[in-house]
C-alpha cells in the first residue's frame, strides 16, 4: 500500500540504492525529525546497514521526493 502510493506520486519512481518505499520513508523521517543533516543521516543509514549512499545522493532522492 505505501508502495503503491509513492509510486503514484511519484515521491518513489525506481529502486537504486534505496530499495524501497519504505527505506525511503525511513530516511525522510531521521533526516526530517532528527538533529543531524545530510552527511549524519547519511551515515547513519550506512551504520545501521540501510543503504550506504552519500548526502549527495541523499539530497537528490529527498528532492525527488518532495523533501528539502
Amino acid at each position: 500500500m505505501l508502495e503503491d502510493g509513492a509510486r503514484a506520486t511519484k515521491a518513489f519512481v525506481r529502486p537504486r540504492e534505496i530499495k524501497n518505499a519504505v527505506d525511503l520513508l525511513r530516511l525522510v523521517l531521521a533526516y526530517c525529525l532528527g538533529k543531524r543533516g545530510l552527511r549524519l543521516t547519511a551515515a547513519w543509514a550506512a551504520a545501521i546497514g540501510l543503504v550506504d549512499i552519500s548526502d549527495v545522493a541523499l539530497l537528490y532522492r529527498l528532492r525527488q521526493c518532495g523533501i528539502g
